[in-house]
C-alpha cells in the first residue's frame, strides 16, 4: 500500500490532479488533511464518506477512516475500474446532529491499463451495504429481545402470586405497630393532662379564702419571681429596653462587626489581582497589564504572512513553467547557429538543435513538457532569464524539476554563480536543489539554466517538465500556474497582435502624416506595459489599409506612452494617402498576417 498526502481547504477548489492506474485494487490510499482556512478541521465524532462519479458515470459511495483532521480513503478496484478523469470527487462530513459539509477533492486521473476491462465497472455503495447488514443484525437482536421479554413476563406472573401473600403479611404487621404507637400517644397525653389538673388544683387551694388585695399582692410576687427566668417572663430596664436583651442570633441577625466573605457575595478577593487563577488588572492607560499575545487569542502575530499555497497563489519565480503560453505559434523551434532564440514564452535556447512542445508524460501535474535536442559537437544551453535577478542576491532559493533523456547524460544546473551537477537517466527523475545564498554571475546564469557538461553528449535529446524556483530551503510539490494569469505575465516580454490568426485582424486606425502622406501613425493599446519602451517590432504577412491597394512595406515604433500602456506604431505605405483622412490598418485577408512586439531579455 502506498499513500498520497493531500491538503484541502473547505473554502477552496484544489488545483492538482491525482494520477493513478486503472484496475488497481487497494494498492493506493489518499490521506486527506482537511483545513478550515489555516485551522485544522476536527473530523472526530463525525462520519466521513467519499463520493465519486467515475469517468463512465458509475457512482462510488464509501466510508473513510478518520483521525483528527485526516480522512484516509483506500482506492478500491471499483473506484479504479474505468479510465479517464473522475467527473466528481467529494468528501461528505456528517455531524452528530445531521449537519452535512461537502469538500471538493482533487480530480482522479485514472490512466488506462494495458490489461483493462478485467474488472467490470459498476456502482459501489459500500456504506449502504454495511448499513443494511447492521439493520439485519438489529432485527435479529430485537427478535431475541422479544423472546426474552416473554420469558421474563411468565416469571413475573409466578412471582406476583407470592408477592401478594407477602404484602398482606406486611400490611397486618404495620397495622399492629400503628395501634401500639397510638396507644402510647394517648397514654402520654393523659399523663400530661393529669399533671396540669394537679397544678390547677394546687393553685385553687392557695387562692381559696384570700381577699382581692391579697390576691393582687400574690400575683405581683409571682410576676417578680418569674422575671428573667427560663420559662418565665421578660422585664424592662430603666431605659425601657427588654432585659435580658436578645443577641443578634436570637433575632436571626448577624453581629454588627460581621462582614461577608468574597465568596458569599460572588466577588474576587483583592489579594487575587494579577495572580494566577485570579483577576486581571488595568494599567494607568486603561490597558490590561497581563496583555495576551497573538497565540493566546488564537491569532497570528502582526509580522506573520501566509504561505503562498495557503492563499491559492503560485510561489514560482519562473513564468510559463507549464509551457502553456506559446505566442510565437511554433510547436517545434529549430536551431539558429550562434544566436539566443526564444521558443515557448520566456524560455530561451542557445546551441540546442531543436525545442519541441509535447503533451506531458512525466509524473508532475502539468499539461506540457519540452523535448530539447542536443547539439553534437557543442554545448546545449536552455534557460529562463529572470528580470532584476540582482535583487535575489543573498537569498535562499530552492529549485525543482523533472528530467529524462534518451541516454544517460550529465548536466549542470546553474543559478547565478552556483553550478550543481546532475545525471539525467532514461526514466523520469525529479531533482530538488537548494541554493543557500544566491550570487550574481554572467547573463545566461541570471535565472534557471540547464547546460550539457560534454561537448559530445551521449544523448540526442532530453525531456524537461514542471520547473519551479521558490524562496526558502525546500520546494513544495509543483504548483501548476493559471494560464490566464500567465498570459498577462508573458505579454510584458512578448506581444502578438494577431495570436488568434484572424484573416482580417484589426491593428488600429490613424491618419496620414501631413509632411509625408506615405506614413500612417496608429495608436495601439497594450494589455500590460512592456518591459522596455522600444521593443523589437516584426511584421509578417499582408497588412495594409482596408479597401485600398496600399500595402505596408516598413514598420517602426514612433512613440510609447508606457504609463498609459499606449504605443504609437508608424507604418510606411507603398503609395500616398489623402491628408486628414482616417485609415484602418488590418490584415488583408491573411490569417498569418501579424505584428509582434519583442521585449525579451537577451543580455
Amino acid at each position: 500500500m502506498v499513500y498520497k498526502e493531500i491538503t484541502v481547504d473547505v473554502w477552496r477548489k484544489p488545483n492538482e490532479e491525482v494520477r493513478v492506474i486503472q484496475e488497481e485494487a487497494e494498492g493506493r490510499a489518499l490521506v486527506v488533511h482537511v483545513f478550515d482556512s489555516a485551522a485544522p478541521l476536527d473530523l472526530s465524532q463525525k462520519s466521513v464518506f467519499v463520493y465519486i462519479q467515475k469517468p463512465d458515470d458509475k457512482l462510488i459511495y464509501a466510508q473513510a477512516q478518520v483521525s483528527g483532521n485526516t480522512a484516509s480513503i483506500a482506492l478500491t478496484g471499483q473506484m479504479m475500474s474505468a479510465y479517464g478523469r473522475t467527473k466528481l470527487c467529494e468528501l461528505e462530513v456528517v455531524g452528530n446532529r445531521g449537519q452535512v459539509l461537502k469538500i471538493t477533492l482533487p480530480v482522479l486521473y485514472i490512466v488506462k491499463s494495458a490489461y483493462h476491462d478485467a474488472i467490470e465497472s459498476t456502482n459501489e455503495f459500500s456504506v449502504l451495504t454495511e448499513n443494511l447488514q447492521k439493520v439485519q443484525s438489529a432485527v435479529q437482536k430485537a427478535e431475541s429481545a422479544v423472546q426474552a421479554a416473554e420469558n421474563a413476563n411468565e416469571s413475573a406472573e409466578q412471582i406476583a402470586g407470592k408477592t401478594e401473600i407477602l404484602e398482606r403479611n406486611i400490611t397486618a404487621a404495620e397495622a399492629k405497630r400503628a395501634s401500639i404507637t397510638a396507644l402510647e400517644t394517648v397514654a402520654s397525653a393523659t399523663a400530661e393532662a393529669d399533671q396540669a389538673a394537679e397544678r390547677a388544683n394546687r393553685a385553687a387551694e392557695k387562692m381559696e379564702g384570700l381577699q382581692i388585695p391579697e390576691i393582687g399582692q400574690m400575683i405581683s410576687e409571682i410576676i417578680e419571681d418569674e422575671k428573667g427566668k427560663n420559662g418565665g417572663i421578660a422585664a424592662l430596664d430603666q431605659e425601657g429596653k427588654i432585659s435580658p436583651m436578645p443577641n443578634a442570633s436570637d433575632v436571626g441577625a448577624r453581629e454588627a462587626s460581621w462582614l461577608p466573605t468574597t465568596i458569599e457575595i460572588g466577588a474576587v478577593s483583592i489579594t487575587e489581582k494579577g495572580e494566577a487563577n485570579g483577576i486581571a488588572t488595568l494599567n494607568s492607560q486603561g490597558r490590561l497589564v497581563q496583555m495576551p499575545d497573538a497565540e493566546d487569542v488564537g491569532a497570528h502575530p502582526n509580522t506573520w504572512l501566509p504561505a503562498a499555497s495557503e492563499i491559492g497563489a503560485v510561489p514560482n519565480l519562473l513564468i510559463n513553467s507549464s509551457f502553456s503560453i506559446n505566442q510565437r505559434g511554433q510547436e517545434v523551434y529549430t536551431r539558429t547557429s550562434g544566436q539566443h532564440i526564444y521558443t515557448v514564452d520566456r524560455w530561451m535556447a542557445y546551441g540546442c538543435s531543436s525545442v519541441a512542445r509535447e503533451a506531458n508524460t512525466s509524473p508532475a501535474v502539468t499539461p506540457y513538457q519540452l523535448k530539447i535536442g542536443l547539439a553534437n559537437p557543442g554545448q546545449s544551453t536552455f534557460l529562463q532569464p529572470i528580470e532584476n535577478f540582482e535583487v535575489l542576491t543573498g537569498s535562499t532559493i530552492s529549485i525543482s524539476f523533472w528530467i529524462k533523456a534518451d541516454a544517460e547524460e550529465q548536466f549542470n544546473v546553474i543559478f547565478g554563480l552556483d553550478a550543481n551537477p546532475i545525471t539525467a537517466a532514461t526514466t523520469w527523475k525529479e531533482f530538488k536543489i537548494a541554493i543557500p545564498s544566491v550570487q550574481i554571475g554572467a547573463f545566461v546564469t541570471h535565472g534557471l539554466c540547464l547546460q550539457t557538461v560534454s561537448n559530445t553528449p551521449a544523448a540526442t535529446y532530453y525531456q524537461f517538465a514542471a520547473p519551479q524556483v521558490v524562496f526558502g530551503s525546500a520546494t513544495d510539490q509543483y504548483h501548476m500556474p493559471d494560464p490566464s494569469l500567465e498570459m498577462v505575465r508573458c505579454r510584458r516580454y512578448f506581444y502578438s497582435l494577431n495570436s488568434s490568426k484572424s484573416r482580417y485582424a484589426m491593428v488600429g486606425q490613424g491618419y496620414a502624416r501631413w509632411s509625408d502622406l506615405t506614413l500612417v501613425g496608429v495608436p495601439v493599446t497594450l494589455a500590460v506595459p512592456m518591459r522596455i519602451q522600444a521593443p523589437i517590432v516584426t511584421m509578417s504577412g499582408t497588412i495594409g489599409t482596408m479597401g485600398l491597394p496600399n500595402v505596408i512595406n516598413a514598420i517602426s515604433v514612433e512613440s510609447y506612452y508606457s504609463t498609459e500602456n499606449i504605443m504609437r506604431l508608424r507604418f510606411k505605405m507603398n503609395g500616398e494617402l489623402e491628408a486628414n483622412t482616417c485609415y484602418e490598418i488590418a490584415a488583408r485577408n491573411d490569417a498569418d498576417a501579424n505584428i509582434t512586439l519583442d521585449a525579451e531579455i537577451y543580455a
